[in-house]
């Protein structure tokens, strides 16, 4: 009894044994069983595809367009097409912008800038030795013809960044959007590959075509000595597909006309990306490529199935690192970094380049550089970018009637304009209303195909449309020519998001033009949709960018009691309740509670341990135990996406991988897009083969120490009993930056509310964290197994003060708190405990 509007997702997940049986439950296992055949097949006709296109190239034969699609266009005239057109380049403006070296980096004169017209200020720069690359002559010409890319001479990121990289230093980046951080770090990656004189021959020599994607064995083993042919000298890791195929178009450009790649390699660029159709990149990369550019979780699929090996890999690109991270692709990261055959930190070049960097992006990316680093800042980190005019409008009420109708005041004929809302559902009602009212115009968010996304972008860059309304998909990375005006539809709802105001505007006013940005404001601090909280961040950001709120400001008086400058609290919520052993009831119950959490104006909810399942007979935790990626976390995935919220999931009844009989007390955090974010393994219940939900006498904490970030800061998981483990929790406050911990209860054994609430209060005040215990409540089934759980959800905050608990042991339903992020670091800086510790007595940082 699953409801049908929660749709089991797409993405297959690990098939598992289908046992005889009849009714709903047997027939779902049949056509899941069904299903993962299915997927299986396609995956081993794709690899059997590639293997095929690695034969027929070897034999001398041209498999261009064997996939069905035409590869991309890499003419002159795609490439660089309409460029003579363009207004001559304004960079002057960059050259008042401030730069802040730090690290490895800190010493201009150990290694210069760049010119002014990408050369070095000396012959050999100290610090860059007589084996250090030159810049190849090739991407030099691209860079400068009048018929190409037209960039005379270096913005301040790559006059930094170019040298240090050429250095060999591992590098942290930050600079304004749009001020040329891709060609930061492409021209020494290029400089680097093209300097390599190594005599290459990049992977087997097939004998004979595979099998029901199999090869034989003969074949089988000389992949394993020498690897597949795609093996890139050069790995470009970026959070979307959109700006994935970005940076591949701008590798094709600086290219365009090279020597052919040292390696043997068929091309100099690739790309691979998910959300599309894998053969035609597989085409691709058959011939093998220099630079791989990739989203992780479709590189991590190529990886798995060795279709893609990095064991040549000698420079790791991170792109938009922070955004990766907060998108939830840290595991894929992980695999990709430390369990792939990658390179170890020590044997080979990182570059982590992006708009923004937040404090705990920082201390989770920097694990990736080899030390010492260098970190580069252009102008603050954060900010915008002053070629862009910026003004506010006010929106009234914030109903899209008004705000459509102030829209269309502000368009102009045969002028490019983005404009960007927060939900697809507001994006394709704009553009509808647009296209009634004569307005030429597309849409561009996540539930478009990717064909279809990437014929609105060309129809968009072709002047064929004056309007692209999108989701913030398109809000990194994207280089569409002379896009005059961005407008913001929805702005950001709270002030953790305020760089995504930044990557908007800087769709505009790119590479030293000029541009304008208009934001629709809505007064107030109703959930949703009032944008009071952020007002002071805007009010700062235009004042910096020597512009002025207007013609809010002269309405300040007017607004003053909706809108006026505050310390961010944003509101969470805590949940108690009963489960039983119906899953499907239960989920009934937690959405109910969701439903009235962000009615109140949540945007992060935990629910308690067992939230899904509370068994009452031998053998039903097995019954319902299932991988993360099955159907009853489904449910909750598109919970969190149609809600639009943060769930932290308390202990779920996680299937171990195959051959391993437990069942792991698993806590679940969904993002709100439904990703998984992270998930922390309890090896406290079901750890052992056993009958039914019977707790084990062991009490061992978690493998493994896991936080994530999230809109209430950084979480750090746990499970009911692992309060009992202060060091636990102090590493990951102090090591890990968490600044929440959760532990979600069921506990049956009253130990008494004065026990618990102490140990709460110890955790917050030794850890200088909020703790946040949501708990089960009450008899959880009529018959069978009595289990009865004792309650007492509350949140602490790092003084140990209890700001919220439920009264008594029968409630059920959500209890409102906020967090505030800024006591935890006034906690932390008035009484700096991480600097006091004697770890050479008790243990390590």
């Amino acid at each position: 009894g699953r409801p049908r509007e929660y749709a089991e997702e797409s993405v297959p997940y690990r098939a598992r044994p289908v046992q005889a049986g009849g009714g709903k439950l047997g027939r779902k296992a049949i056509e899941q069983a069904a299903n993962d055949a299915a997927v299986e097949a396609k995956l081993a006709a794709d690899a059997s595809f590639f293997w095929e296109c690695v034969q027929k190239r070897q034999a001398g034969v041209d498999v261009t367009g064997c996939s069905g699609s035409a590869p991309r266009p890499r003419d002159a005239e795609a490439l660089f097409g309409g460029r003579a057109a363009w207004d001559a380049v304004g960079m002057g403006q960059y050259d008042i912008i401030p730069v802040t070296r730090t690290g490895a980096g800190a010493d201009e004169a150990a290694v210069p800038p760049l010119g002014a017209d990408f050369s070095f200020s000396t012959p050999v720069a100290a610090g860059r030795s007589t084996a250090s690359p030159a810049l190849p002559e090739f991407a030099l010409q691209n860079l400068k013809r009048p018929d190409r890319m037209r960039i005379q001479s270096p913005t301040p990121i790559q006059r930094h960044c170019v040298p240090l990289a050429l250095a060999s230093l591992d590098l942290m980046a930050c600079a304004q959007t749009g001020s040329g951080k891709t060609v930061a770090f492409l021209l020494p990656l290029l400089a680097r590959i093209a300097a390599d004189t190594t005599v290459s021959t990049i992977g087997p020599s097939i004998s004979s075509p595979p099998v029901r994607g199999r090869l034989s064995a003969n074949d089988e083993a000389l992949i394993a000595a020498q690897g597949t042919p795609a093996q890139p000298s050069a790995l470009i890791l970026a959070p979307t597909r959109e700006l994935a195929l970005q940076i591949e178009l701008e590798c094709l450009k600086l290219t365009f006309e090279a020597p052919p790649p040292p390696s043997g390699a068929a091309a100099w660029c690739g790309c691979c990306y998910g959300g599309a159709t894998a053969r035609p990149q597989l085409e691709a990369l058959s011939g093998g490529v220099e630079v791989l550019v990739a989203t992780p979780g479709r590189l991590v699929d190529f990886l798995d199935r060795r279709l893609v090996s990095l064991r040549r890999c000698k420079v790791l690109v991170l792109d938009e690192a922070d955004r990766m991270l907060d998108m939830g692709f840290e595991p894929q990261l992980k695999r990709i970094v430390e369990r792939a055959d990658l390179p170890a930190t020590a044997r080979r070049q990182t570059l982590m380049f992006s708009a923004t960097f937040a404090a705990p992006i920082q201390r989770v990316a920097a694990s990736y550089l080899r030390a010492p680093f260098a970190h580069v800042a252009v102008g603050r980190v954060g900010s915008a970018i002053g070629s862009v005019a910026q003004r506010l409008v006010h929106a009234g009420a914030g109903d899209k009637r008004t705000k459509l109708r102030l829209l269309r005041s502000l368009l102009s004929p045969n002028e490019r304009t983005i404009v960007f809302v927060q939900k697809k559902h507001v994006a394709k009602w704009v553009r509808d209303q647009l296209e009634i009212e004569g307005v030429p115009s597309a849409e561009l968010h996540g539930d478009r195909s990717q064909g279809q996304r990437e014929s609105a972008l060309a129809a968009f860059a072709q002047g064929e449309i004056d309007v692209l309304v999108a989701t913030d998909v398109a809000s990194r990375g994207l280089d569409v020519p002379e896009v005059a005006h961005v407008v913001q539809f929805d702005l950001p709802i709270s002030r953790d998001e305020m760089d995504t105001y930044v990557h908007r505007i800087g769709r505009t006013g790119r590479a030293g033009r000029s541009g304008k940005a208009t934001a629709l404001f809505v007064p107030g601090d109703e959930p949703k949709i009032g944008n009071g909280v952020i007002w002071a961040d805007l009010v700062a950001l235009l004042e910096e960018n020597q512009q002025q709120a207007q013609p809010l400001r002269q309405r300040r008086l007017e607004l003053a009691a909706a809108v006026v400058p505050h310390e961010w609290r944003s509101a969470r919520r805590s949940t108690a309740m009963t489960s039983i052993n119906d899953a499907a009831a239960n989920f009934g119950l937690c959405k109910k509670l969701t439903d009235e959490a962000v009615q109140k104006g949540c945007r992060l909810v935990f629910f308690p341990e067992c939230f899904s399942f509370m068994g009452a007979r031998a053998g039903e935790a097995q019954a319902v135990a299932e991988p993360l990626d099955g159907p009853i976390l489904g449910w909750y995935k598109q919970l969190a996406r149609e809600a639009s919220v943060w769930l932290s999931l308390g202990g779920f009844q996680e299937i171990g991988p195959e051959g391993d009989p437990r069942i792991y007390n698993t806590h679940v955090v969904l993002d709100s897009d439904g990703r998984l974010a992270a998930a922390y393994r309890k090896i406290h219940l079901f750890d052992v083969p056993m009958v039914g939900l019977v707790e084990s006498s062991q009490t061992l904490a978690g493998c493994e120490l896991v936080s994530c970030d999230s809109p209430a800061g950084r979480l750090g998981l746990a499970i009911c009993y692992d309060l009992r483990f202060p060091e636990m929790h102090q590493k990951l406050t102090f090591t890990h930056g968490a600044e929440v911990l959760t532990f979600p209860s069921a506990f049956a054994m009253k130990t008494g509310e004065a026990h618990w609430e102490t140990l709460l209060r110890c955790r917050a005040i030794e850890c200088q964290a909020y703790v946040v215990a949501a708990a089960q409540v009450g008899q959880h089934n009529e018959h069978g197994n009595k289990r009865q759980s004792w309650g007492h959800a509350m949140a602490v905050d790092p003084w140990g003060k209890v700001v919220a608990q439920f009264g008594g042991a029968g409630d059920v339903g959500v209890m409102p708190f906020e967090i505030d992020l800024d006591l935890v670091q006034k906690t932390r800086d008035n009484m700096p405990m991480h600097t006091h510790r004697r770890y050479d007595l008790y243990g390590d940082q």
